[in-house]
């Protein structure tokens, strides 16, 4: 079995490469992986194989069909794969052959795949792959050999499934009986969505059997039918779909629902609307919310009667429909729904208002706002409907709401003052980043992690509290939640193969998390804190003479998560007076705040910056913020201007191009790409590509990538070079790997 294994300007000199050239180098690669599959060792025949139907190439395909009839099954099931990449009609029946002698079950599987995608992208006689698709779905095939094994799965299920898969591709209605007949095996695999879906695609055959089986006792196929009926877009679909909106099954109706929203015609939508009259509220509400994310629209009249539902989750997406409707006319009646004796539907009336723009509820959403017995999540849409519907008017409630003992009313409310529209918010915003609008009352506790998840799991407050609320303007999400990528790295896989590219995004966010937990298991910001970096945050999309001063005088708070906010929105500003300052956080003793520091450096284009970066790097002892200090530095790369500056920070890419750390090395690489060069001096691509083989070869594909972008010429000599030398056939695999990066269609 086979083993578990720049920016585009820079570098490329006065190399001007012609597409004949392009062409050229091409070709040699395939001639070249052609080789490797015709003599190289089992493992690199199979990478071979690979590279060769991802690069595409016409010329490889007759060494493939060779291939064919490899000793090892697993090059044959690559060079199958390669085949039904860039195979043609004329390699069908050589497949087909391929599936009857050869008796591995995985290499016929892979067949069946292959004629699939062939059908799929040429045009021919259909009919001999139709014959023989059919063969493969009714059994094993009397003149095929199967290598029996003790396993319990059997191979021809997945040739079965990947056959009906062909066959949905080519549309041919006379397959439409064979693969129902499969369907209705005793012993059949599960294969109602395949079937349906094929069945969808064959004309007027399959959609009989799709609208018989929307009346067939079997629930399950009822479903699946009403789903897959969305495709086939003609009146006596529309009249079965419209039956069927009238089923026992509730998820049969939703689905026919959905089919009926997906057919154009005007008579589809008035289908939909006699829903409204079902005496089943959850059919009500679900179709209700069908049509809301269609192109059809809920009349007004229509949408009145279901504002006043029996049924409050009803009434809840109605006025969730009002609002993505944008019935204006409707506002009143929205107003209206703040009497309603369900919470959930008062909060979903003042998230409609606040859509709606309806400013004449101002001062009664500020009055919910205030009221801190009512639940959090209405409280939070509240504060969030102020920012559109507010005036000054609501300002004080606003601004007393800072005091809230709930960190998320805390910080929306503040959000929504940065959203009204009058003269003095900024001066409010930079009133919450002085500390002047809530007073330090007692020292911030210190609380474990372990506590906080307790607090967070035990408090029912907090559980909805991003759920449907828009994302707040500036880093709101970054502060309520832990970070995408922490949730990305929790739920990793550990035994899949991860690329380096991947491997380093996750160790960066491994880092992140333990950073972020340093500082979270200090304290929980006390809310004078808190409004101040959230103030921080909100001011980096703000302009202003007043703004820069004030952030840069939070870079000298004590508190790092002030700091580091403040950095973060300078960089985001990209004010060159903030310079000097945000040098002076590279000597912080928190790395996370000189992280925060480099990155904002990186996005103020001055020269500075750059000298800054590279006096403090050689004293950096941190992974990440070394890597953020290389990455900052390529984006000001074109603010390099003196010679000895230039010189400098080459020297320093080069050697780390040997740096044990593959984060540090491929940093270093994009800076080196980025940098201004000199016509005369030698191209840095060879040192680069060779970069490809250290760590054990983990970076190739990104080297590859990297090399397609910026001079896939001199890229490939390096590989085809050692492509070519028998002696270093070790080193053949990350050769043939980049090659296909460089080369991929």
């Amino acid at each position: 079995m086979r083993p578990e294994w720049c920016k585009p300007s820079r570098r490329m000199g006065i190399y001007d490469m012609s597409k004949a050239k392009k062409m050229s180098n091409k070709k040699k690669t395939v001639e070249s992986l052609i080789i490797v599959l015709q003599n190289g060792n089992d493992a690199n025949r199979c990478f071979a194989a690979q590279a060769l139907g991802n690069i595409g190439d016409s010329q490889a395909v007759k060494p493939l069909m060779s291939a064919l009839h490899d000793e090892d099954e697993d090059v044959v099931m690559d060079a199958v794969t390669a085949l039904g990449q860039i195979g043609t009609a004329e390699n069908v029946p050589d497949l087909m052959e391929c599936y009857r002698m050869h008796p591995v079950g995985d290499v016929k599987v892979a067949v069946v795949e292959a004629l699939g995608r062939i059908a799929e992208k040429e045009k021919f006689d259909h009919e001999p792959l139709l014959n023989f698709l059919l063969e493969v779905v009714s059994g094993h095939g009397e003149d095929s050999h199967w290598e029996i094994d003790d396993d319990e799965w059997d191979d021809w299920w997945d040739a079965q499934f990947k056959a009906i898969e062909a066959l949905a591709k080519i549309g041919d209605s006379r397959a439409a009986s064979a693969i129902v007949a499969a369907l209705d095996e005793d012993e059949a695999q599960e294969l109602n969505e395949v079937v349906f879906a094929a069945l969808a695609k064959m004309g007027e055959s399959g959609a009989k059997i799709l609208i018989e089986r929307l009346l067939s006792s079997d629930r399950i196929q009822r479903r699946y039918a009403a789903k897959h009926l969305a495709e086939v877009q003609t009146v006596k679909v529309r009249n079965a779909l419209s039956k069927a909106l009238e089923d026992s099954d509730v998820q049969v109706c939703v689905a026919a629902a959905k089919s009926l929203a997906c057919h154009p015609e005007p008579t589809a939508q008035s289908l939909l609307l006699r829903v409204f009259q079902d005496s089943r509220s959850v059919v009500r509400k679900q179709v209700l919310e069908v049509i809301s994310q269609s192109d059809f629209s809920v009349p007004e009249k229509q949408l009145l009667n279901l504002l006043k539902d029996e049924d409050q989750l009803v009434r809840l997406q109605a006025l969730r429909t009002v609002a993505i409707q944008q019935n204006v006319g409707l506002a009143g009646q929205v107003y209206e729904a703040l009497r309603d004796p369900s919470l959930d539907v008062v909060a979903a009336a003042v998230e409609a208002m606040g859509t709606l723009g309806y400013v004449k509820a101002g001062s009664t959403v500020a009055a919910l706002l205030s009221e801190q017995g009512l639940n959090t999540e209405l409280r939070i849409k509240s504060a969030i409907a102020l920012g559109t519907i507010g005036s000054e008017a609501e300002l004080p409630t606003l601004l007393e709401m800072l005091k809230d003992p709930e960190q998320a009313v805390r910080l929306h409310s503040l959000n929504s003052i940065a959203h009204l529209e009058f003269p003095g918010t900024q001066d409010v915003l930079l009133a919450a980043l002085r500390g002047e609008l809530l007073q330090e009352t007692e020292t911030p506790p210190v609380v474990s992690l372990e506590s906080k998840t307790q607090i967070l799991e035990n408090s029912t407050s907090n559980e909805t509290i991003t759920a449907e609320i828009p994302e707040p303007k500036s880093t709101l999400a970054s502060i309520l939640e832990p970070s995408r990528e922490v949730e990305l790295l929790n739920s990793a896989n550990e035994t899949v193969e991860l690329t380096a590219e991947e491997q380093h995004f996750l160790e960066i966010a491994d880092a992140n998390r333990k950073l972020n937990q340093e500082l979270q298991d200090r304290r929980i910001l006390a809310p004078h804190q808190d409004i101040k970096r959230f103030a921080a945050a909100v001011l980096g999309e703000e302009r202003g003479q007043k703004i820069v001063p004030g952030l840069v005088e939070v870079l000298e708070d004590p508190e790092p998560l002030l700091q580091l906010t403040a950095a973060e929105s300078l960089g985001r500003i990209g004010d060159t007076t903030a310079v000097k300052s945000l040098v002076g956080l590279l000597g912080s003793a928190e790395k996370e705040v000189r992280l925060k520091a480099a990155s904002a450096l990186g996005r103020i284009k001055v020269p500075e910056s750059v000298s800054a970066m590279m006096e403090h790097f050689p004293e950096e002892n941190n992974l990440f913020v070394r890597i953020q200090i290389l990455q900052s530095l390529k984006d000001l790369a074109q603010m390099i201007r003196s010679e000895d500056q230039r010189l400098s920070v080459e020297k320093i890419a080069l050697l780390l191009l040997e740096d044990p750390e593959s984060g540090i090395r491929m940093a270093a690489a994009e800076l080196l790409l980025a940098v201004p060069e000199k016509n005369e001096e030698p191209s840095v691509i060879p040192m680069i590509a060779k970069m490809a083989f250290a760590g054990g070869g983990d970076q190739r594909l990104e080297i590859g990538r990297m090399l397609r972008k910026v001079n896939p010429e001199s890229g490939s000599a390096v590989f085809l070079k050692i492509l070519s030398n028998p002696k270093q056939e070790s080193h053949h695999r990350v050769a043939i790997e980049a090659l296909q990066e460089i080369h991929r269609i």
